[in-house]
């Protein structure tokens, strides 16, 4: 595991935490969003779509095009996955 995965994953969940579901940015959501640049994944549109399908991408911030992915959706082996394998889904 690289150093950085152990703190990014923290930033993430305090994003998911902190900001879920607001409308407008601050200085401590962009801090942390610069924090985060080198755990950026692109995506392409179909892509995306199908993560946002399954479950596997969330939106943080309403219409600002920032999105974070399921703790379970990534793995340091295969990347971010498409979809949610069934053993992570709970019933």
């Amino acid at each position: 595991m690289r150093p950085h995965d152990d703190e990014s994953r923290q930033l993430i969940e305090e994003l998911e935490r902190k900001f879920k579901g607001k409308r407008y940015f601050t200085p401590e959501l962009h801090k942390k969003l610069q924090l985060l640049r080198q755990s950026i994944v692109g995506l392409g549109p179909w892509e995306f779509e199908k993560a946002k399908a399954a479950g596997v991408v969330a939106e943080v911030v309403i219409d600002a095009g920032i999105w974070i992915a399921s703790g379970k959706a990534y793995s340091l082996r295969l990347g971010l996955g498409l979809e949610l394998l069934p053993e992570y889904l709970v019933l």
